[in-house]
């Protein structure tokens, strides 16, 4: 719902309907000008892990209302099927100050090129451990969107770390994987 509203709050229970009125009212709102035709919304997800005790999903959105550039968004989620229960860090890993120096060594290989031509952790982009991520079975999957540790010309940051990267801070039963 919030892909469509921009954000805008919105009652639970109408939430979607809410959410579409909203999107449509403001695209009728533009109609003869210029922008009418180029208003987008639009939303897909991947199953990343189905496993009968685990699931990781990743939700991508894209939204078009005007300005300089769209607003791209993504929400990666692991949830314990047998609970329900959405997974944080802290249920995968026991130590988050460790994770956090070997994620931010998985970005830099990643992003190698970025600090090659200068780009550096600082105040205003400090290192973090990124708010969307999930279990797969290759490893812990980090998902770093524009913004979140860069500026927006650096773009999502993707990467997996490897189970055996992590050996000795997964909890169980993530450390049998």
């Amino acid at each position: 719902a919030a892909i469509l509203s921009g954000g805008a709050p919105l009652q639970d229970s109408t939430a979607l309907e809410e959410a579409a009125q909203l999107f449509w009212s403001y695209r009728e709102e533009m109609e003869g000008s210029a922008m009418y035709n180029s208003l987008v919304a639009e939303s897909s997800y991947e199953v990343l892990l189905d496993q009968p005790k685990y699931l990781t999903i990743e939700l991508n959105s894209y939204t078009y209302q005007g300005g300089a550039h769209g607003s791209p968004s993504t929400l990666v989620q692991s949830y314990e099927l047998e609970s329900g229960k959405a997974l944080g860090l802290e249920a995968v890993v026991s130590d988050l100050s460790r994770l956090k120096t070997i994620a931010e060594a998985q970005f830099r290989q990643e992003r190698q090129d970025a600090f090659e031509q200068g780009f550096e952790f600082d105040d205003l982009f400090a290192f973090a451990l990124p708010a969307n991520f999930g279990l797969t079975k290759a490893g812990l999957y980090c998902h770093y969107l524009a913004y979140e540790v860069g500026p927006y010309a650096l773009g999502n940051t993707i990467f997996t770390i490897p189970f055996s990267e992590l050996e000795g801070i997964l909890r169980p039963p993530f450390d049998t994987w």
